[in-house]
């Protein structure tokens, strides 16, 4: 039995949907979940930029990934611009204030 909310997952998913039908749905659940954007947030800053962000570089990018400013969610687009060009990895500053996370790479996409 999968729980969702603590609700077993056929009160979401009506009774003779498709298996695409019910990937459908769960796709969208999770990508829509208010956790999702702050997960791949820190998830991408991590990976591509510094391992120890600060809050408002987080929040930044957070906000990025719900409103691309053309009121899209989940463009990576804008995602990835927000992350790589973002005031304070630009500044190398990272939540304990080292200069030592500057990401000399971000030269390059700053054209």
């Amino acid at each position: 039995m999968i729980l969702v909310k603590n609700k077993c997952w056929d009160s979401y998913s009506p009774a003779g949907q498709s298996a695409e039908q019910d990937l459908t749905l769960a796709i969208d659940m999770l990508f829509n979940h208010p956790n999702t954007p702050v997960y791949i947030s820190i998830l991408l800053i991590k990976r591509l930029t510094i391992s120890n962000p600060r809050r408002s570089y987080i929040k930044r990018v957070v906000e990025a990934f719900k409103n691309n400013g053309k009121g899209e969610r989940g463009d990576m687009k804008a995602v990835l611009k927000a992350i790589l060009l973002d005031p304070d990895l630009l500044a190398g500053e990272s939540d304990v204030g080292s200069s030592s996370y500057r990401l000399e790479q971000t030269k390059f996409w700053q054209g």
